[in-house]
């Protein structure tokens, strides 16, 4: 089994806000999870040239032609209060973006850079699985499952929508509102 992350924070790995560092502490390590099988976004890096190191690692584990998106067999992403996925936030044009594997970008109301894999590559995946908690997303999962359609204002209904086999994990707070 290998591990492939889907999004970072552009941090240190022993930084609080760090995927991989939350990862290696509470599965990782105590799973004693091998370093060849963690292909980690090394936060730390800067953003553009880590968003390229990233889609080569990719690319090499799976063996890629080029054009090709990897098969991820799980995707675990989650959602924001604002309806974001991955790094992928609304009103972002990546939304748009199926070519590529990954990408660096600027979340402009967290004031801090991310690296994310893109939607093509998210898309590929054999099955994505969202795990939504609490009540501060309980309005925007609502408009999520039940509203219209828009990605480009809520990015997770078009992994929702259009990812090949999507199962929701929801705690009683974060779907008290659906119907």
């Amino acid at each position: 089994m290998h591990f492939f992350w889907v999004d970072e924070r552009c941090v240190g790995p022993d930084d609080a806000d760090s995927n991989y560092g939350a990862a290696k502490a509470v599965l990782l390590d105590p799973l004693g999870v091998g370093t060849k099988q963690v292909h980690r976004i090394e936060g730390e890096r800067e953003p553009v040239d880590e968003a390229d190191r990233y889609a080569s690692e990719v690319r090499e584990s799976f063996g890629l032609q080029a054009g090709a998106m990897p098969p991820f067999d799980v995707l675990h992403l989650g959602m924001g209060a604002d309806a974001h996925t991955a790094s992928l936030f609304p009103q972002e044009p990546l939304i748009e973006n199926r070519e590529g594997i990954t990408t660096s970008v600027y979340a402009a109301l967290r004031s801090s850079y991310r690296v994310t894999l893109l939607p093509g590559a998210i898309l590929s995946a054999r099955w994505i699985f969202f795990l939504v908690t609490g009540d501060d997303k309980r309005s925007t999962l609502k408009s999520v499952v039940e509203g219209k359609y828009d990605p480009s204002i809520r990015p997770v209904q078009l992994f929702d929508r259009e990812g090949k086999d999507v199962a929701w994990f929801l705690d009683r707070a974060a779907a008290q509102d659906l119907t």
